[in-house]
């Protein structure tokens, strides 16, 4: 039979730090953009609270951010961080 999907904490959060990573870039040529991104984030929520409360069976213990997970969800944002960062630096000093 079919297993009954879990929500993904990791997956989800990973998505959202992708999603701001492209905003930040994108900003500087679109100013539109951070508004564009609110409203899918707020669709997006909604979207995904729905599918969850109604298709996904709950966890069978609470989520728990352990040490490593912690290190490396800062580590992936200082990632991104640089990865914004240089390439709207040297778009700006030209």
């Amino acid at each position: 039979l079919v297993d009954i999907p879990r929500f993904n904490n990791t997956d989800n959060t990973i998505e959202l730090i992708y999603s701001q990573t492209m905003v930040l870039f994108g900003t500087l040529f679109c100013p539109l953009l951070p508004l564009i991104a609110v409203l899918k984030c707020v669709v997006l929520f909604y979207v995904k609270k729905t599918i969850t409360l109604y298709y996904c069976q709950p966890p069978l213990r609470a989520f728990r951010a352990r040490h490593s997970f912690q290190f490396l969800f800062y580590g992936f944002l200082l990632l991104m961080f640089f990865a914004v960062a240089f390439p709207l630096a040297y778009t700006i000093s030209r």
